[in-house]
C-alpha cells in the first residue's frame, strides 16, 4: 500500500523540484517554519517518555560522541571543503559559521522517521543549541579576530519555547490525556512526513529567494557546501558505528551533526563578513533538509525491509 510515510523519499525530490519550479505558492510562508517544527516537536512528545532520558543519563557516552563530532568535526570539515573548493575569505567564513550554529530543530524529526534513537537526537539537538551560544562566537573571533554581539537571552528564549515546552506539552498530554495521544500514534508517520514535506517545500521555495538576495552563486561554492553536508552525514555515521555504537544511535548522531540553526548562521554570517558570507548558510539550508529527507526515507525503508524477511 503506498503512503506518504512509505513514499516519503520520493516526495522529498517532488516537493523540492516543485518548490523550486513553482515557488510562488510558498513565498511568504517562511514564518510558518517554526510554528510547523513546534507541533513536530510536540508530536515527539507524545512519544517519548521519561524512561528514555533516564537512559541517557544512565549511559551519556552516544550523548557524547554526538556533541564531539558536532564541535570538533563540523569546523575541520567546514575549513576543509572551503580549502578544497578555494572558497574566498568571505565564503569560508560563512562555511565556518554555518557550522558553529548547531542544534537544528528539524533533526530529531527526521531521526523518528529514520528509526533513529529520538531522545538521543533531542538531547543532542538541545545541548548542542546551548552550547552553540558560547562556541559560535568563539569560533567567529578565532577565525576574523574581532567578537560579535550575539543575542544570548533571544537564543535561549527560542530554545525554551521551540524545544523544551512543546516536547513537556507532549508527554504531559500523553500522560494526563491518553486519549489524544492513543488516537494520534497509529498516524504518527504520515503526520511527521507531512510536516516535514512541507517544511522542505517552504525551506526550498524560500532559499531560491534568498540565494537571488545573496550573491552570485557559484559551482565551487554549491559543491563546497554539498560536500560539506555529505561528508558531514557520513562520517558522524561511521565513526559512532565503528567507536560501538548501535545502528538507531548512529543515525540519530549523524541527522543531527550534519543539520544546522542555518537561521542564526544567517544572522551572524551577515555581521562578520556581509552578505556574502551568508551565502553557505542558505545553501546549506537547501541540502540538509533534502539530504536529511531521503536518508531518513531510505534507512526507514532499509529497516521495513529487514522487519519484512524477518517476519516471512
Amino acid at each position: 500500500m503506498f503512503t506518504v510515510a512509505r513514499l516519503f523519499p520520493v516526495l522529498v525530490v517532488v516537493v523540492s523540484l516543485l518548490a523550486w519550479f513553482e515557488p510562488e505558492g510558498l513565498n511568504g510562508l517562511g514564518e510558518a517554519v517554526l510554528p510547523l517544527l513546534t507541533i513536530t516537536v510536540f508530536c515527539l512528545g507524545l512519544i517519548l517518555r521519561p524512561a528514555d532520558f533516564r537512559r541517557l543519563w544512565n549511559h551519556p557516552s552516544a550523548l557524547a560522541m554526538g556533541l564531539l563530532l558536532q564541535f570538533i568535526l563540523m569546523p575541520v570539515l567546514a575549513f576543509v571543503s572551503a580549502s578544497l573548493l578555494q572558497l574566498n575569505t568571505d565564503l569560508t567564513l560563512g562555511l565556518i559559521i554555518t557550522g558553529a550554529c548547531a542544534g537544528a530543530i528539524a533533526a530529531p524529526a527526521f531521526t523518528f522517521l529514520a528509526r533513529g534513537d529520538i531522545a538521543l537526537a533531542f538531547c543532542l539537538s538541545l545541548f548542542s543549541a546551548l552550547l552553540s551560544i558560547v562556541h559560535a562566537p568563539w569560533m567567529i573571533s578565532f577565525f576574523i579576530g574581532s567578537d560579535l554581539s550575539v543575542a544570548t537571552t533571544t537564543m535561549l528564549q527560542n530554545i525554551v519555547t521551540l524545544m523544551l515546552l512543546p516536547l513537556l506539552a507532549g508527554m504531559l498530554c500523553h500522560r494526563f490525556i491518553p486519549a489524544v495521544s492513543k488516537s494520534l500514534q497509529p498516524q504518527m508517520d504520515t503526520i511527521i512526513s507531512l510536516l516535514m514535506l512541507l517544511v522542505i517545500a517552504i525551506t526550498v521555495a524560500n532559499g531560491r529567494m534568498e540565494l537571488a538576495m545573496s550573491g552570485t552563486v557559484t559551482a565551487s561554492v554549491v559543491a563546497a557546501v554539498v560536500l560539506y553536508n555529505l561528508l558531514a552525514m557520513a562520517l558522524a555515521y561511521f565513526l559512532p558505528r565503528w567507536n560501538g555504537h548501535t545502528d538507531a544511535e548512529a543515525r540519530a548522531i549523524a541527522l543531527n551533526v550534519s543539520m544546522q540553526h542555518s537561521g542564526a548562521a544567517m544572522a551572524l554570517a551577515v555581521q562578520a563578513g556581509g552578505l556574502l558570507a551568508t551565502l553557505p548558510a542558505v545553501i546549506f539550508n537547501l541540502a540538509q533538509y533534502i539530504s536529511a529527507g531521503l536518508l531518513a526515507g531510505l534507512w526507514k525503508w532499509q529497516i521495513n525491509r529487514r522487519l519484512r524477511k524477518l517476519r516471512s
